[in-house]
């Protein structure tokens, strides 16, 4: 349990740090991609306006074979970014082409100011776009951040060579993705360490408390054992009696709640049971079918359906115990004249139900019925069933040390134990 408790305290605190890197990583990263994004838009705005000329020379810093006229306040340009100045050392850092279509449809490059573009490669990607897009989107293909805008009276793609600024966000997401990484592994070891020293007291206290329960359990064993004999000495020397009867009785619920504390002590403790290969099937149907009397004479009905040849490697003895309890607990507490299904079903993971009539079972906290000591009827009273609310718990941790799973639902009118091994 401790472990477990240690287990759920590192993964919330991991979980917590790995949200919070998580969203401050994507935060980080988004913002980049808008920035740059922005920047590329304004650039793109800045060669429109510009009449795709800018100040400066093409790819080998001479001017562009057709000239290059300065374009009115084209130093400062509005694009999505908002108004963003630019110099002639930003014309000669920028690389782009334009492709222009003319009204019969041919399309011609310009691609003095990129030198890692031909003609053909630069009429295919306009080609693509324009089959898509119309004057005043945007977008990016491959490298290539492009605008459709209309120069000079001609629709026009302006591609933006954007591969610098591709390359920084790919770095950026790398380096803070590994960053993120690293904090986590760097914190998980401080917080495994705290999470030891923290739940170390508590480990100590429920320790102790098992071992006194164990101890206890046996130190009890003595004096019920003696008092059982005297009991029995008793009723040879001046006859049996209505007294002797129930001093004979409490015992017996006493050993059992002894035997039921030492088992769920052992079991808290980690204890593994000897496990063997042996007829589940066999098993289950041997438990359950002595319940049948029982069940009938209180006008309670029971059907088996109990899948044949399901074989099973655990300990048989504990998993009689289930079934036991589980059938002992639907005798008990199954409505007059209702009715009782064991049901068992084979694969790689056998599935054990029981289940009984209990209209009241829509009243009762279903997910507290494996607590120790808890009973549906407030009052708490034992005199009806002589129980005292670990048959449950016992089952669960029978269920538990074999890997498995319980738990307990309303259909309808029925209350279902189902145990997956």
């Amino acid at each position: 349990m401790i472990r477990r408790l240690r287990r759920r305290y590192i993964l919330i605190a991991m979980g917590s740090l790995a949200v919070v890197l998580l969203i401050l990583v994507a935060g980080i990263n988004l913002f980049n991609y808008r920035n740059n994004l922005l920047k590329l838009d304004s650039t793109l705005a800045w060669i429109v306006e510009s009449g795709g000329d800018l100040p400066g020379g093409g790819p080998d810093g001479t001017q562009p074979s057709d000239g290059t006229q300065t374009p009115p306040d084209a130093t400062a340009v509005t694009g999505l970014g908002g108004r963003r100045r630019f110099n002639e050392d930003d014309a000669f850092s920028t690389r782009y082409f334009i492709v222009t279509q003319a009204s019969d449809g041919t399309l011609s490059a310009s691609l003095d100011r990129i030198a890692t573009v031909d003609e053909d490669d630069a009429c295919s990607y306009a080609q693509e776009v324009l089959e898509k897009k119309s004057v005043g989107d945007t977008g990016f293909l491959k490298d290539y951040r492009y605008e459709v805008a209309e120069i000079d009276g001609a629709t026009a793609v302006v591609f933006l060579d954007a591969s610098r600024e591709t390359d920084s966000m790919n770095s950026l997401l790398l380096i803070s993705a590994a960053a993120a990484l690293g904090c986590l592994v760097a914190v998980f070891i401080p917080v495994a360490w705290l999470t030891r020293k923290a739940t170390e007291p508590v480990a100590l206290s429920i320790e102790k408390q098992k071992r006194f329960i164990t101890d206890a359990g046996h130190e009890l064993k003595t004096p019920l054992t003696i008092l059982s004999a005297n009991a029995e000495v008793l009723a040879m020397s001046s006859g049996d009696n209505e007294w002797l009867q129930s001093i004979r009785k409490q015992i017996e619920r006493l050993r059992r709640l002894v035997n039921d504390l030492v088992q769920l002590s052992r079991m808290d403790e980690g204890a593994v049971p000897q496990r063997a290969r042996f007829s589940l099937s066999g098993a289950v149907l041997d438990t359950a079918a002595p319940f049948r009397a029982p069940a009938e004479a209180k006008g309670k009905s029971l059907t088996l359906e109990i899948a044949p040849d399901v074989d099973y490697t655990g300990s048989e003895t504990d998993l009689r115990r289930l079934v036991s309890l589980l059938c002992d607990n639907a005798v008990k507490y199954c409505d007059e004249g209702g009715a009782i299904g064991v049901t068992l079903r084979g694969g790689k993971h056998p599935l054990l139900a029981v289940r009984n009539t209990c209209k009241a079972g829509h009243q009762l906290e279903l997910s507290r019925l494996f607590d120790r000591f808890y009973r549906g009827d407030q009052a708490r009273t034992q005199d009806k069933s002589g129980s005292f609310g670990l048959g449950l718990s016992v089952a669960r941790a029978i269920a538990e040390a074999h890997g498995g799973t319980i738990s307990a639902a309303m259909e309808d009118n029925d209350i279902v134990f189902t145990v997956q091994l």
